[in-house]
This record gives structure tokens, sequence and C-alpha cells, in this order.
């Protein structure tokens, strides 16, 4: 689905009103108007999703990654390049450190937070402490990540 741009929240509530155990990749790149609204129920009806591609979804918000948290235990790969509204605080919510010690993507192995400007050192160490699986990030152009954020991903174990 990526690049529908006119692909819609309430077409995605239709799509996902049901579990589909065997998705197991779902890119929507690039669908401006998807929102946390589709995440909660992505959330709710993909549990096995490994793969999901939410690279240029603007309207995703810090919301949204607490739904991911709480829903894709099997998250292994997440796209959220150019996703602007997303903060320290949403990577709190996905990492679990924000949140209960039953949330938190900790499948999760790579993660692209390219172009993501509202990111700090502090999501890098939310990162560290939370996504002890985690091998590969992207952080082009998250011109707020210092050599502080660099030295808590060192502390990642190998």
């Amino acid at each position: 689905l990526s690049g529908c741009y006119n692909l819609s929240d309430s077409a995605l509530d239709t799509a996902f009103n049901r579990d589909i155990s065997g998705l197991k990749v779902l890119n929507l790149s690039l669908c401006k108007d998807v929102t946390d609204n589709s995440l909660g129920r992505i959330a709710t009806h993909c549990k096995n999703l490994e793969n999901l591609e939410l690279g240029g979804c603007t309207k995703i918000t810090n919301t949204g990654l607490l739904l991911i948290s709480w829903g894709l235990k099997k998250i292994r790969s997440l796209n959220l390049r150019s996703c602007w509204q997303i903060s320290d605080h949403g990577i709190g919510h996905l990492t679990g450190i924000n949140s209960q010690p039953s949330t938190g993507a900790k499948t999760l192995n790579e993660i692209s937070l390219q172009d993501c400007q509202k990111l700090t050192d502090e999501s890098l160490k939310h990162i560290s402490e939370g996504l002890p699986k985690i091998h590969k990030i992207n952080l082009s152009f998250c011109v707020s990540v210092t050599d502080t954020g660099l030295k808590s991903l060192s502390r990642i174990p190998s």
C-alpha cells in the first residue's frame, strides 16, 4: 500500500476489523492520512506482524507508538522515517520505558528514525535501555542527536 496517498483511516478501519493472523509485513509508507487510529486497529488485529513500514506517515504520534508497543509483540522491523510528530516520549513508549513492564517492542531489532527531527539523545538512551535485540538503527537527519546519545547506544549488549 506504499504511496497510496488517498488511503484513509476509515478504509483501514474496514480492512482491519477482524484478526488477520497471517499478515507479517505491512507497508503504509507515504500514506499521509494514516493516523494513530489505524495503528490501534493494526495492533489489535495483526498480532503476528513482524515488519511495519510507516515512513512518511506524518500524522502518526507518540500515542501510535504506545499502541504498537502494546499490541505488536512480534515486531522486528519498524520504519518511522519522517514521522515528524514523534518525540523522545514516544520512543519511551515504544521501548516500554514510559509504560508498564509488559509493554515495549522487545523483539524489535531494526528501526529507522531518519528525519524524526524531534528526537534527542533521550531517545537513544531509551533504545539502549529498552530494546535489547536492536542491531540496526537509522538516525540520518536526526539533528538533535549528539555524542552523548551515541555513547548510550554503545551500551547495547552485543
